[in-house]
């Protein structure tokens, strides 16, 4: 049996509900030919830019321009033509129209920095922009992560205290054994994973950290006390089951969903079963604990949605510049001139810096 202090389980810990990644794909229309051969030319075009030059290159130096938007190669893989945005507000994939007729002709991955920082609702307009003239507006849906940020500690939570009826015992227990590492919980496979994970250690690393950190601050999240995420990864089959089919049909339904997965996966109190009905099927009479009650009940994506800055403001919203940003870049560019045959060399910065000052003499007059 294992003993549980209540009284160290906040029922009213604070909770910011909101969706981390979207996957979809764009239904094309007639006029989608013409994009996609437009969008080889490019590739093309800067292939053979650097092979004429007889200077070697990776994919993502394949600058590619759709509706105004730019965006990097990012390679070939499984039919569909990758192009990151040079924002790392989404990747968009596209294919011949010709080949696995099946699938859709786009495919779109809705990366989360564009989700904290600009919202989710801005970040689908600008995608519908980049592909506009060239879709019907149906967007079929292929992934969503759900996930809500608690502000609490769980480092107390062992794998024995979460219950999953609906799935497969074996699986549970394969997944639950080999996954405790990192401070990190995982219950499933696809279509139907859970995460549950120390956001902040998560993020010392990553490249979110500042945009995060904003973000956490405006909802009223502490980084001086411990923030957990909870996530459900839910991919296309499972979401058939509750005839969610399109990216509209996932946001309306979204909350409901999460409450559904919280009910699949449920923390408990294993305090309130006996020993010899922990062992057998009878596990599943466990109560829940209130924490996990609290945050099924109090989840919502309303402000989460309602975050829809002016995209004049994207930039400096997405784009918090340090010096460790400052040496990448330059690297990026003594890249960029050696790709093109331009020396960086003594005469190359005394004319730089000569420019520098006829324009700041040129504005002062």
């Amino acid at each position: 049996m294992h003993l549980l202090d209540i009284n160290t389980l906040s029922a009213t810990a604070k909770t910011v509900g909101g969706i981390d990644t979207l996957y979809f794909f764009y239904e094309t229309n007639a006029d989608y030919i013409n994009l996609f051969l437009d969008i080889l030319d490019q590739i093309e075009d800067g292939k053979a830019h650097f092979s004429k030059k007889d200077i070697p290159y990776k994919n993502n130096d394949i600058a590619v321009e759709i509706n105004g938007f730019k965006f990097y190669y990012g390679g070939f893989k499984d039919y569909f033509y990758w192009l990151n945005s040079i924002d790392n507000l989404f990747t968009f994939g596209f294919k011949s129209p010709d080949t696995v007729r099946q699938l859709n002709d786009i495919q779109v991955q809705i990366n989360g920095i564009g989700n904290y920082s600009i919202g989710l609702s801005a970040v689908l307009a600008l995608a519908d922009n980049v592909v506009k003239g060239f879709i019907t507006g149906l967007r079929p849906i292929t992934r969503i992560d759900l996930n809500v940020f608690v502000q609490a500690d769980f480092s107390w939570v062992n794998t024995d205290m979460f219950i999953a009826r609906q799935l497969k015992r074996e699986t549970i227990i394969k997944e639950i054994a080999l996954s405790r590492r990192n401070e990190t919980i995982y219950i499933g496979s696809n279509p139907f994973m859970f995460r549950m994970y120390d956001k902040l250690t998560e993020l010392k690393k990553s490249k979110k950290k500042e945009i995060m950190n904003e973000y956490f601050f405006n909802n009223g999240l502490s980084l001086n006390e411990p923030i957990t995420n909870i996530e459900f990864e839910i991919h296309r089959a499972y979401l058939k089951r509750f005839n969610i089919k399109t990216v509209d049909d996932a946001l309306a339904n979204a909350e409901t969903l999460f409450k559904q997965s919280m009910d699949a996966i449920r923390l408990v109190d294993l305090n309130t079963v006996t020993d010899k009905e922990l062992s057998s099927d009878n596990r599943y009479r466990a109560k829940t604990l209130p924490i996990w009650e609290h945050i099924k009940d109090s989840y919502t994506i309303k402000e989460f949605l309602q975050l829809n800055l002016p995209l004049e403001r994207m930039k400096r919203k997405l784009y918090v510049y340090t010096g460790d940003d400052a040496i990448k870049e330059y690297m990026a560019f003594e890249h960029k001139c050696h790709l093109n045959g331009i020396r960086l060399d003594y005469w190359f910065f005394e004319e730089a810096k000569r420019r520098k000052t006829f324009k700041e003499n040129e504005l002062a007059s």
